[in-house]
């Protein structure tokens, strides 16, 4: 249960609420976290784990995912840094930035919680994990809207992955 960080100071709600005293405040990405390690020591099925912002902005939980050998593709913010193959470290927003129409991948329809829309794709290489036989890259995804939004997902991917995988 994610318990609001104003909660664990105010007595009354909590026990409103039936909270016990002792639980406290935890970012989401750290209960995520617990609740994955729980499930990987049950050995439960999963090839991939996908989340958003809040969960490609923590670097905690990529290291933990990578550790444990479990693909994901988180989105990031345009305020998170990557280390791109053969320029060092950058902004996702200047990578974004710095891409033009070249490389996306044939429109495609995808779904959000507006609807349909048509999207291309691209994969920008990330320098490579310490982990042989996986690649890091910048997912990237542009909307063929009159805005042509461009947003990005973090991805630790088995090599062979295919765009049309990702």
């Amino acid at each position: 249960m994610y318990l609001p960080m104003s909660w664990p100071e105010d007595a009354g709600r909590r026990q409103r609420a039936g909270i016990v005293p002792q639980a406290g405040f935890a970012p989401q990405p750290e209960l995520t976290q617990a609740m994955l390690g729980r499930a990987v020591a049950l050995g439960v099925p999963a090839s991939w784990v996908a989340g958003d912002r809040v969960y490609g902005d923590a670097h905690r939980l990529w290291r933990w995912l990578e550790g444990c050998q479990k693909a994901y593709v988180l989105a990031v913010s345009g305020k998170e840094r990557v280390g791109l193959q053969g320029s060092g470290q950058r902004w996702v927003k200047s990578v974004l930035t710095g891409l033009g129409e070249g490389g996306m991948a044939a429109a495609e329809r995808g779904f959000r919680q507006q609807g349909a829309e048509a999207l291309r794709w691209q994969c920008v290489r990330l320098m490579a994990p310490a982990l042989a036989g996986w690649r890091h890259c910048l997912l990237v995804r542009r909307s063929l809207t009159a805005e042509q939004t461009l947003t990005a997902c973090a991805v630790f991917a088995p090599s062979q992955t295919d765009l049309a995988t990702l």
